[in-house]
């Protein structure tokens, strides 16, 4: 008759794996602690004023959650790769490249328009003016 397995039964690589385990659902525990509605509110709060950051805010708390519900899958034997969460987790991940370059394009130098025409006005070229002579180049009138 077979008796129940004690711990002193389990091997010392199983041990060691369930106590990995262990700690990194505390770590998760943890930081979940951190997205709870209320602090949810006050993120959201503090960015009222930027489209961009509450875009940003939105974008982690879908993905964060999104990634747990991927590990849960594992964890309950079921390969996520032919779930439907992949490729929302491939939606997001594409959502927030597209929201990076939409930061990093409102971070890019403009282009200043009128010096840009002062520019061009001054070096081209005035065929009724001669070249050799030292005479002062005549001003064009400008393009507008």
């Amino acid at each position: 008759m077979a008796g129940k397995a004690s711990v002193a039964d389990i091997p010392t690589e199983v041990k060691h794996c369930l106590k990995q385990f262990h700690d990194s659902v505390s770590t998760v525990k943890q930081q979940l602690a951190k997205f709870t509605e209320e602090d949810y509110l006050k993120l959201k709060e503090n960015a009222k004023n930027d489209p961009l950051e509450l875009a940003f805010i939105d974008l982690t708390y879908a993905y964060s959650l999104n990634s747990l519900f991927w590990m849960y899958l594992v964890t309950n034997g079921i390969n996520p790769k032919d779930h439907g969460i992949k490729s929302e987790l491939d939606r997001l991940k594409t959502t927030m490249a597209r929201l990076n370059e939409i930061k990093d394009k409102s971070k890019a130098p403009k282009l200043d328009v009128a010096a840009s025409k002062r520019f061009i006005k001054n070096a081209i070229w005035d065929p009724k003016v001669n070249d050799n002579d030292n005479k002062p180049r005549k001003k064009l009138k400008s393009v507008q």
